[in-house]
């Protein structure tokens, strides 16, 4: 009885003295040629003087441009879907989709698309736009260290979707629940089509210059969404490269498998990304069962992935993740006692049902260490007010003061551009195949279990991630970004 939150939280909400609530509506409204906009980091950070968030609070893409920041120019485009899981508009697509293809010329592209969880939405100063934007920063610095004087475009997609529906506590956190039925309505409909629209469009741009690369990520009920578009592909590619000849125990590359179309009159099958990144997944353990089974099938036929199979689906995760361990386990839980049907399938199914992939042990097949020295400090750069509550996105925008990431301190940012360009020299070091335990830039990761190759990672990280939304963390970032970089140069030239 999916509704049964809905309704407790609707009386909370009355029963509270005051109940801010976000409204359903998309931010990022203008029209061409107003829908895109030159602004920066910096501009951004000091917003009550340089009055950039109103500039840029309605942009479907924003062209960033620092002067001070040698070789850091990207470009960040946005898709808003409404509670219904339909996306708010075409041309807003469509705006997105050339920005995509056009920015694969001259040199290619590198695309990161990102889909946001819980307590987030699209607007100007949320937090996880502000951090994206620093992120995509750093990997154009890192695109003129790979590839010296024929960098690839970088550019961002970040799908918004209304994560956070109340600004008043305890609606906020209890809004979980509800949250999580609107994100998996979103992964079923509209927001796996535009993901599989930009698969597409970056398939379009890669058919010309094969050096591109795409990265899909999702946070929180944001990794539902991702995992629900892309989980079907990924499988199908692994089931079509394990080996048909009994005598063959090694299956080919997944990310190099043939798939070209007999006939140039079939459709050619949608791209897969070269890594699918899943931080702190909030969806059922039972929903990834489908990629343990297989893996299990092979490893009982002790059928091995090649040794140089790169990484294609890591996902991250903590025991300090407060959200997925233990409302998203109680939300659960209060669901099977309303679901009969699921007593019925065992205990085992029960807590498949009740836990994240990366809080069942089973399903761990990495951990993550961090030297203590390098975790980030606590404080923070000024950021901006989430909850635009205001039916004016531009009223709003002017009350912001800073744009700005509380996941990272100007100092923080600055030594995570510098990680970033120095990890990725190292990489070029390295061999293709991995090891059991082995360093990606900070972190070491050690095997727990399963096939050394094996490109579906579940990742415990406890030194690593801090709480819920502390994915933007500069150690994190400089392991996965070292990660990438590992997948890059690891590609047969």
């Amino acid at each position: 009885m999916r509704n049964l939150h809905a309704v407790l939280l609707t009386s909370l909400c009355f029963a509270a003295l005051s109940c801010r609530s976000s409204f359903d509506k998309p931010f990022r409204t203008a029209v061409a040629p107003n829908d895109v906009v030159n602004t920066s980091i910096a501009s951004l950070e000091e917003t009550k003087s340089s009055g950039a968030a109103v500039k840029a609070a309605e942009a479907t893409v924003e062209l960033h441009h620092d002067p001070k920041v040698v070789d850091g120019d990207f470009q960040l485009a946005f898709v808003e879907f409404g509670d219904d899981g339909t996306a708010w508009s075409a041309a807003q697509r469509q705006r997105v989709i050339k920005t995509v293809t056009d920015a694969g010329e001259p040199n290619g592209i590198a695309l990161l698309v990102f889909v946001h969880g819980w307590r987030h939405n699209a607007n100007v100063c949320d937090d996880n736009v502000a951090c994206f934007r620093q992120v995509l920063q750093s990997f154009a610095i890192r695109e003129h260290t790979l590839n010296g004087a024929h960098p690839r475009s970088v550019v961002g997609v970040y799908l918004g979707w209304r994560g956070l529906s109340s600004c008043t506590e305890p609606l906020t956190t209890t809004s979980i629940w509800r949250r999580k039925n609107i994100g998996e309505n979103l992964g079923a409909r509209a927001g796996r089509e535009v993901l599989r629209q930009l698969m597409t469009a970056f398939g379009s741009v890669k058919d010309g210059h094969p050096n591109s690369r795409l990265i899909i990520a999702g946070h929180s009920l944001g990794a539902g969404v991702v995992f629900s578009a892309v989980t079907p592909l990924l499988l199908q590619r692994l089931h079509d490269a394990i080996p048909q000849d009994a005598q063959n125990r090694t299956i080919k590359r997944i990310d190099t498998l043939d798939v070209t179309p007999e006939s140039p009159t079939q459709t050619p099958p949608v791209p897969l990304p070269d890594l699918v990144l899943l931080l702190n997944p909030a969806f059922e353990a039972e929903l990834y069962k489908p990629i343990q089974l297989q893996l299990s099938s092979m490893a009982a036929r002790n059928i091995q992935f090649d040794s140089c199979q790169q990484p294609l689906m890591m996902t991250i995760s903590s025991s300090h993740d407060g959200a997925t361990k233990g409302i998203f386990f109680l939300g659960q839980f209060l669901e099977a006692v309303v679901t009969p049907l699921w007593w019925f399938h065992g205990p085992a199914y029960l807590v498949r049902q009740m836990v994240t992939p990366p809080h069942l042990p089973s399903y761990i097949t990495h951990r993550a260490i961090a030297p203590s020295a390098m975790l980030p400090n606590r404080d923070s750069s000024p950021s901006g007010d989430s909850c635009f509550s205001y039916q004016d996105v531009r009223t709003m925008a002017e009350r912001q003061v800073a744009c700005g990431c509380s996941e990272m301190t100007a100092t923080d940012f600055e030594k995570l551009k510098k990680q970033t360009a120095a990890y990725a020299l190292e990489a070029q070091t390295k061999k293709c195949d991995r090891k059991d335990d082995e360093r990606y830039g900070p972190v070491r990761l050690q095997r727990i279990r399963g096939d050394r190759s094996n490109p579906f990672l579940v990742v415990t990280a406890d030194g690593l991630i801090r709480n819920h939304d502390d994915i933007y963390n500069t150690t994190l970032l400089a392991f996965v970004t070292n990660v990438i970089t590992q997948i890059e140069l690891a590609k047969p030239k």
